[in-house]
């Protein structure tokens, strides 16, 4: 039997791989579903982490390239109720997409009730009051459904605020595969998918050293191929073949990923509270050059308790070095960041 899917598009952005460090002994030593859910954890609460930098990104957007779309009285109370309630990255696109008052002054009303109810629910759960409680969870599909229709008919009239959100808009996911994790990105605007990509793998660092887990990755830039979990192109495989040549933990721009950058923004990106160049050169475990790092200073704390934790309670010889070189590096990074 043949399945027809959809040829993938290749297309041009950042690639990170990373993956554990010394993951043979915290394999060995540790129970191994602790460990898995400790991996599934951390991917969880990096998507959480994108979907909130993406809502900012398309906040910032509303109130300046995409205002024309957000500008009008009800999109005004729309807004305020998303900001005051979950702050749902679909629900500020949907509100983009309308271009009917009507429209957006039924989501603006539903946004509010739909967070009126939910609280409602979860208070109900909290006291225990099951007879209120299957009342607000009828009241609660009620106005699902009520939001649902009118999705679908602002979707109707979506076109030219997708058209105008493409040029802006930010793809990013992140996947495990089995210790490693694969951060792809791609947007038509550099500066901006470079801030949040590396504003994701910062925490995608500190979120694993809040797991005991020491994370080392290489970050690209190029073409590539990427359909579910299979990946391919030029970037992938230049961040493959880098990312264990680091000699420490953290997430650095490979030679490829170092030239493209400093090429297309010529240093204008460059935040060094959260991108550093790295001075004095990058050490690999081959050669040494210029490039951008992530600055992980503030987790440094984290580091320091991961090191002495269950995870690595024997520190193998193949990585003791490179927690020496970390060490050095977090006292570097924390010393930095205390002169900004």
């Amino acid at each position: 039997m043949t399945t027809n899917t959809q040829d993938p598009k290749p297309v041009t952005g950042y690639v990170t791989f990373a993956d554990i460090l010394g993951w043979k002994g915290i394999w060995r030593d540790k129970d191994e579903i602790e460990v898995v859910k400790s991996l599934l954890f951390i991917e969880e609460k990096c998507n959480q982490w994108i979907d909130k930098y993406q809502f900012e990104y398309l906040l910032e957007l509303s109130e300046t390239k995409l205002h024309e779309f957000y500008k009008s009285d009800y999109k005004k109370a729309a807004l305020k109720e998303i900001l005051e309630g979950n702050r749902n990255l679909n629900d500020l696109i949907l509100l983009g997409q309308d271009t009917d008052d009507n429209i957006s002054k039924k989501f603006s009303d539903l946004i509010y009730e739909r967070q009126r109810i939910n609280n409602f629910v979860v208070a109900m759960v909290e006291y225990g009051d099951e007879v209120q409680l299957n009342i607000a969870k009828k009241e609660q599909t009620k106005i699902q459904k009520q939001y649902d229709d009118v999705k679908q008919q602002s979707e109707v009239s979506s076109e030219k605020f997708d058209k105008a959100y493409s040029d802006f808009k930010i793809e990013l996911s992140i996947e495990l595969i089995s210790d490693t994790f694969v951060i792809t990105s791609y947007s038509s605007r550099m500066k901006n998918e470079i801030y949040i990509h590396s504003s994701i793998i910062r925490k995608l660092i500190g979120e694993c050293l809040r797991k005991d887990m020491l994370i080392r990755g290489a970050t690209s830039y190029g073409e590539y191929y990427k359909q579910g979990k299979v990946f391919v192109g030029s970037a992938i495989d230049d961040a493959a073949s880098w990312h264990e040549q680091g000699n420490e933990i953290g997430i650095f721009f490979t030679p490829k990923g170092y030239i493209l950058t400093e090429k297309e923004t010529a240093q204008k990106c460059l935040n060094e509270k959260l991108l550093c160049l790295r001075k004095p050169h990058l050490k690999t475990k081959s050669n040494s050059y210029q490039t951008y790092f992530v600055n992980w200073g503030e987790y440094y704390g984290e580091f320091k308790k991961a090191i002495c934790s269950d995870s690595y309670k024997i520190i193998l010889p193949e990585i003791v070095n490179k927690i020496m070189q970390s060490d050095d590096c977090g006292k570097k990074l924390v010393k930095f960041s205390s002169k900004e």
